[in-house]
């Protein structure tokens, strides 16, 4: 059985950090959510960005080092 969502079922909102690289914010009130992007401009929403194709962000990270190290 496939599992997506947040894990908990009486859990509002869940936070993920995957292996250092990014963090999941998950939310069952879409307004959370979209306050979190608002703080956080470089966050994208992860089902638009599991849609595209240009899936490899190597030198788009590469330039946001460069622009902000």
């Amino acid at each position: 059985m496939e599992q997506s969502g947040i894990q908990h079922p009486l859990a509002e909102i869940e936070i993920v950090a995957w292996d250092s690289s990014c963090t999941l914010f998950m939310s069952k009130n879409e307004g959370l959510a979209e306050a979190f992007m608002e703080a956080f401009p470089m966050s994208e929403d992860l089902e638009r960005y599991n849609l595209r194709e240009d899936m490899d962000q190597s030198e788009a990270l590469e330039e946001w080092l460069r622009k902000n190290m």
